[in-house]
C-alpha cells in the first residue's frame, strides 16, 4: 500500500485481495486490482450520467412552465 494515495486505490486493493484469496491465486492480484478500479469508475460515470440526465429533465420541466421557455421549437428556448 506504499505509494498509493487516497481511498480509491486502498479500496480497490482490499477488494482485490479478497477476490484473489477467494480464487486461491495471488498471481491474479493485479488483474483483480484493475478490475476493481474499472468497476468503480463505471459506477461513478454511470451515476454522474444519470444525475445529469435527471437534472436536465428537471430543468426542462421547470422551464416549460415559463411562457418564453416553454416553446421547444424556438431556438433561443
Amino acid at each position: 500500500m506504499f505509494g498509493r494515495t487516497g481511498g480509491a486505490p486502498t479500496f480497490a486493493m482490499g477488494i482485490a485481495h479478497m477476490f484473489a484469496q477467494a480464487v486461491g491465486s495471488r498471481a491474479s492480484l493485479s488483474i483483480w486490482y484493475h478490475f476493481c478500479h474499472h468497476v468503480r469508475m463505471l459506477f461513478i460515470l454511470t451515476t454522474v450520467d444519470a444525475m445529469t440526465r435527471a437534472g436536465r429533465y428537471l430543468l426542462q420541466d421547470i422551464s416549460a412552465s415559463l411562457e418564453a421557455l416553454g416553446r421547444t421549437e424556438s431556438y433561443p428556448a
